[in-house]
């Protein structure tokens, strides 16, 4: 089970904490990836390219292993995570739920440059 984070500030709690896209330059640090931190990309609202773009910028700071939820409400979403996933190596699962799209990526440490 996942648990979301407030909105002010991540929390650490078990067994995995979320981390808000507007924190992560202050707490994106390997002690805190060694604590099983999600981070959540929450891309709803926006449209194509956007949540994939999102989820690149995040992918591109995080180690090895750093897992990504995103949100996303734009359909083709269902396209374009699973394409960008795949092109790069990315581990994913998607879940289409009432409210938004869900996507669990695992980063493999793709070198973007």
């Amino acid at each position: 089970m996942i648990a979301k984070i407030s909105a002010d500030r991540y929390t650490r709690s078990a067994p995995y904490n979320f981390i808000s896209v507007e924190y992560i330059d202050e707490v994106m640090t390997q002690d805190c990836m060694k604590h099983s931190t999600v981070i959540l990309v929450d891309a709803r609202g926006l449209n194509c390219p956007l949540p994939v773009l999102k989820l690149r910028k995040i992918l591109k700071g995080l180690p090895p292993g750093a897992e990504v939820e995103l949100l996303a409400t734009d359909r083709a979403a269902l396209r374009d995570v699973p394409a960008f996933c795949r092109a790069h190596g990315h581990q994913f699962e998607s879940f289409d739920e009432p409210e938004a799209l869900r996507f669990a990526v695992r980063n493999i440490g793709v070198n973007y440059a």
